[in-house]
């Protein structure tokens, strides 16, 4: 289906991009449906080995599909650490080495380019972690940082994100995307 699709140039409906996730969505509490990416590293009582995420403008173009890619290499991990105190201080200070965000584009994004993956919206933190402990039993023993959280912005990108992200000016697909991007 999705070699089909790629074939004719269009996107596959089971793509990411196309909003396709592998989770069950549908049965997520609302206080959980709407996080971004940072958001939920901000609300997990264990810390990821690190995630690499390529952005640019267009992301429904089949030039930024085919550059999602690579090689995934799987490592067995014991979790030693599980905070308790969320969200973690430790995480936040550490989130440039977790997390390295690629642009893609000729120009600085924009925060409007970042927010739906970047964002991290005080309120909606502080409403998944009351929800996560009242309905969770795993989360029953987490304590929230009111004091962390009452020093944030209402809504922000964290500068350590945005300060280590490489911006490559990438031409070739720019011109693809112009002209049409063949596979053949």
């Amino acid at each position: 289906m999705c070699a089909a699709s790629l074939k004719s140039r269009n996107l596959p409906k089971a793509a990411i991009l196309n909003g396709f996730d592998v989770g069950c969505n549908h049965d997520m509490p609302h206080y959980l449906k709407n996080l971004t990416e940072t958001e939920e590293m901000l609300i997990a009582k264990s810390r990821p080995i690190g995630k690499v995420r390529k952005l640019g403008k267009v992301w429904n173009s089949s030039v930024n599909y085919r550059q999602i890619g690579g090689h995934v290499i799987v490592i067995p991990e014991e979790v030693s650490t599980v905070y308790k105190l969320l969200p973690s201080r430790a995480l936040f200070q550490s989130l440039a080495e977790v997390v390295k965000v690629i642009w893609v584009g000729k120009e600085q994004p924009r925060y409007e380019n970042l927010r739906p993956y970047l964002e991290v919206r005080k309120d909606v933190v502080r409403q998944a972690l009351v929800g996560l402990r009242r309905d969770n039993p795993i989360y029953a023993d987490v304590e929230i940082d009111e004091e962390f959280l009452d020093s944030w912005d209402a809504a922000f990108i964290p500068s350590a994100l945005t300060d280590s992200m490489t911006i490559v000016d990438d031409t070739e697909a720019d011109s693809e995307e112009r002209q049409g991007y063949d596979p053949a």
